[in-house]
């Protein structure tokens, strides 16, 4: 069986949105269904924290829609 794992990506890292990508850092980390976690967020600072944790930081908005149709 194939194992089906996804990539998660967050606009907006404020708040809510930096508490939802540190959780799922933690659940890729622990074996979960998540194999990678993107983040994007108008002012690029609010970014640093999370890209340390092991988040895949965008610096333009346009680069998720790229990354997808890449596939």
């Amino acid at each position: 069986m194939q194992e089906n794992r996804l990539r998660v990506g967050v606009f907006g890292c404020g708040s809510m949105g930096a508490a939802l990508v540190t959780r799922l850092l933690q659940v890729k980390e622990t074996g979960g269904s998540v194999s990678g976690v993107v983040a994007w967020n108008r002012s690029f600072d609010k970014t640093a924290p999370l890209a340390a944790k092991g988040a895949t930081v965008l610096i333009l908005f346009v680069s998720i829609v790229y990354m997808q149709l890449s596939k």
